[in-house]
């Protein structure tokens, strides 16, 4: 008989609307997992248009280096510090004395009204005798995944002493600003458990960042193991969950409203170049099977339409650089489109307002999406 196993399932052949439409039916698990922090690209796109949003609030400051959760950011301004990024204390907010996780969820349901909104931490709270019981079941045979911890100042950091029982792991004990963080396997799993005995269901889809998608298959050996022992231990779950993973990361066609000609510019232009590539092609193809020796400079001629439209593309996409640009801590001169930008530019809790997001974004599958993007991104980089 064949073991219980999580069965995972890349899949980006769909359109975001059509995702979008079956968020609606409480019966149908449908997620996007990010981090705290300011939301960009295709989480900013995602959130503004109602997908349910869990929040990792165990990576913080100086350790993630695209969310920058003691920042913000928006595309117009130099970064402001809300939190200082090695204690993550409020400084500089008018909700000093706010945690800063709760600061920062604040933010997005001021942007986006009809989103639902949790943190991990939040995620346990109403989920917790669930946690529970899959956390004890599993703490006897993989105590060991337990790697780190919350240091006085907030911040994670190495584990002095593996957990012995469910006290010992962080938002499970008496205090719960205390124990091991559940290691990263540990909560997805948690996350795919919890939302198919919810919903007593054997599938669910989970939209992925850049990361997840690339790392999934090297965890799937840990993460079906530990599946195998809730399965055994009982547990009201399927010998085989099925999840859908749907890489979303490309789908970055957002801009702030006030640029929302830039951005129907820029799509124009990206579209003329496409066909005069095409066309350009079909002319080098031809003239290089007529049977006549071309010339580099005939060659150069055909290109000419091509590296046209290329440079005005290129112009054109200078003006937006907030689709591109994530900076680093370092730097510390992050500006991109955030949850911020739909705040100033009047979101007030209305769905998508203050943001512009092409209709194509969601009527078209998402790999032909990620795909245009990645094309900008290439002529970007070009001469």
């Amino acid at each position: 008989m064949k073991d219980p196993e999580i069965l995972i399932q890349v899949d980006d052949s769909m359109p975001l609307g059509e995702l979008l439409s079956e968020n609606i039916n409480p019966n149908v698990s449908i997620k996007r997992s990010a981090h705290i922090g300011n939301m960009f690209g295709a989480d900013l796109i995602l959130a503004s248009l109602g997908m349910n949003m869990l929040l990792v609030d165990a990576n913080y400051g100086e350790r993630d280096r695209l969310y920058f959760p003691h920042l913000m950011v928006d595309e117009l301004t130099e970064p402001v510090q809300i939190a200082c990024p090695r204690t993550l204390s409020l400084v500089n907010t008018v909700n000093l004395g706010t945690p800063l996780n709760d600061a920062c969820i604040s933010s997005i349901v001021s942007a986006f009204g009809n989103t639902t909104v949790q943190s991990d931490s939040q995620f346990v709270g109403s989920n917790k005798q669930t946690v529970e019981q899959i956390v004890s079941e599993l703490l006897p045979q993989f105590a060991s995944q337990f790697t780190r911890t919350i240091s006085s100042k907030g911040m994670p950091q190495d584990i002095f002493s593996l957990p012995g029982n469910v006290e010992d792991v962080l938002l499970l004990g008496s205090d719960p600003t205390k124990g091991a963080i559940i290691p990263n396997v540990m909560n997805i799993l948690i996350d795919f458990v919890t939302e198919a005995i919810n919903l007593g269901t054997d599938k669910i889809t989970h939209i992925s960042g850049p990361t997840m998608v690339k790392y999934i298959n090297g965890i799937m050996p840990l993460m079906n193991a530990m599946y195998s022992v809730l399965v055994e231990a009982g547990m009201k779950l399927p010998e085989v969950l099925n999840v859908k993973l749907v890489p979303a990361a490309g789908v970055r066609f957002v801009v702030a409203a006030s640029q929302t000609d830039d951005m129907e510019e820029l799509l124009s232009l990206q579209a003329d170049y496409r066909r005069v590539s095409s066309d350009v092609a079909c002319a080098k193809k031809t003239l290089a099977s007529s049977g006549v020796n071309a010339s580099k400079a005939e060659f150069d001629t055909v290109c000419v339409p091509q590296k046209t439209a290329q440079t005005r593309l290129v112009l054109k996409l200078g003006s937006l650089p907030q689709l591109f640009f994530v900076g680093t801590p370092e730097s510390n001169t992050p500006n991109y489109t955030s949850q911020y930008s739909a705040i100033r530019n009047g979101a007030n809790g209305t769905p998508g307002a203050g943001l512009y997001i092409p209709a194509r974004v969601t009527e078209r599958p998402i790999s032909e999406v990620t795909a245009e993007f990645k094309q900008l991104e290439q002529i970007r980089k070009m001469k």
